[in-house]
């Protein structure tokens, strides 16, 4: 490591041997890169020794991880950087045999089959307790002779993560003596700048505690204070076999989707979100797909909005109702089949019922009874803009730091949301929920109207009254009004 110096908690951290380290600290400390100098220098030191690195979903691994790994931690020309896209990476293979495989609990069952000498979880607080547990049954590669211990091998579990809520599964293990904590700080990081610094002061409420201060702290007045990431986030693959959407986990499918419907935040400077929701046959909701993006016109959106109806044959855009123009908008590029305008179709947008307290009442009450789940995997992928101003990415994010309006007095106005929060996939939420909740958009079993032959009404042409009925009323095909 010719070029690499570790100070404070990184230094800590090539001495520590504990087989449980939570390394912990601000936003910019140099927390992963000092992992992954370590994971290098281990990898290169012992011959046949395998490493995983993981974040909750593989994807995010190429956009950070992997970056730093490459870019910084690995001298140029190394053998292990072949010609092979961060996207599509599984592995680095060392001339010694030593492997760093790349992984996500979004595909467990293939990171979950091999031994490993060391994990190395980047952003930990979004994983569970499950997957820790999960990871840590596989250290058991045994290529790294422990130094404290003769005759016996070091394996070793890494999380790096900022700071997150108090009542985070990593603070209370750490608190519990269960893993070692190595509290990492700006100082630690000679490459930190100001202008960095700068903008982490700026920050807000917890996000300002947790990503400047790294404290481990709750958002103050948080709304949904029932969402809890290791219920309500899942780890799910969506198929498409003959036509019908499921989720599958480890191999096995575990819920048949139903049909589908969006809710659709407006944002140009703030984030504009548009979530794709499959419902079950028990009305149950998951939020299967997710685009988060600031600085994106109508008709990118509109691009957006087409392409998920294409795929997932959406029946309802439910729209934030401030910008009707937009709403049109939608419909005229939704109405369309081929280049072809559809005929005797409602409009497939609308605008959505903005009662605030009723659509918060609406989710709260999702999150208690388990009937609202959001996929682990859903982004498309994270808005660099927002990820290099370290503001929240997606709904994941947004929801523990949604927040009650604060007075001048310091007391919080109930199911009035901060005005300035970080809300956008929030709406969104709330639009989709109490929609849903309002109607009855169940899919109905389909009866055969078609007359037999001879009869009057196959002489008088009247081939399927359902879709006579359709026609008249505009009703979008597949669904019924009660």
């Amino acid at each position: 490591m010719p070029d690499y110096r570790a100070f404070g908690a990184a230094d800590a951290l090539f001495q520590c041997t504990d087989p449980e380290v939570l390394l912990e600290g601000p936003a910019g400390t140099g927390k992963s890169r000092a992992l992954l100098e370590l994971v290098h220098y281990r990898a290169e030191t012992y011959p046949r020794s395998r490493y995983l690195l993981m974040r909750k979903t593989r994807a995010r691994m190429g956009q950070s991880v992997l970056v730093t790994f490459e870019d910084h931690v690995v001298p140029p020309g190394h053998e292990v950087l072949t010609p092979v896209s961060r996207l599509h990476r599984e592995s680095y293979v060392y001339p010694n045999g030593s492997e760093l495989v790349i992984g996500g609990m979004d595909d467990a069952t293939r990171i979950m089959s091999t031994d490993f000498d060391m994990v190395a979880a980047f952003e930990a607080t979004e994983f569970t307790l499950d997957d820790w547990e999960r990871a840590l049954s596989r250290l058991r590669n045994n290529k790294i002779p422990h130094p404290d211990k003769p005759g016996k091998f070091l394996n070793q579990a890494v999380a790096d993560c900022n700071p997150g809520a108090a009542y985070h599964w990593l603070n209370t293990r750490a608190k519990a003596g269960k893993m070692t904590r190595l509290l990492s700080r700006h100082v630690d990081n000679p490459s930190v700048t100001p202008e960095y610094l700068d903008t982490l002061s700026n920050l807000t409420g917890a996000r300002r505690a947790r990503l400047f201060e790294g404290n481990w702290v709750s958002a103050a007045g948080q709304i949904y204070e029932n969402f809890d990431p290791s219920i309500h986030v899942i780890d799910a693959d969506l198929r498409c076999e003959s036509g019908h959407w499921s989720l599958w986990r480890d191999g096995r499918k575990f819920v048949d989707l139903n049909y589908f419907m969006a809710g659709v935040d407006w944002g140009f400077r703030a984030p504009g979100t548009l979530l794709v929701a499959g419902i079950d046959t028990d009305n149950k909701i998951y939020i299967v797909r997710e685009v988060y993006r600031v600085r994106k016109d109508l008709e990118w959106w509109a691009d957006v909005a087409e392409s998920m109806r294409a795929k997932f044959d959406i029946q309802r855009f439910v729209c934030d109702p401030s910008r009707p123009e937009n709403i049109a908008r939608f419909n005229t590029r939704l109405g369309r089949a081929g280049g072809m305008q559809l005929s005797n179709k409602a409009d497939i947008a609308g605008g959505a019922t903005n009662a605030i307290q009723a659509g918060l009442s609406v989710v709260r009450e999702r999150f208690a009874n388990k009937s609202l789940f959001i996929l682990s995997n859903a982004l498309d992928r994270p808005d660099p803009i927002l990820t290099e101003a370290k503001k929240p990415t997606g709904l994941i994010e947004e929801v523990p730091s949604y927040i009650y309006r604060e007075i001048k007095d310091g007391s919080q106005v109930k199911d009035d949301p901060a005005p300035d929060g970080d809300d956008h996939s929030c709406d969104a939420l709330r639009y989709l929920c109490l929609h849903l909740d309002s109607h009855d958009w169940r899919r109905q079993a389909q009866v055969d109207h078609t007359f037999a032959p001879g009869t009057f009404g196959a002489v008088l042409n009247h081939a399927n009254v359902e879709d006579e009925v359709e026609a008249a009323f505009q009703l979008p095909r597949n669904i019924r009004l009660n």
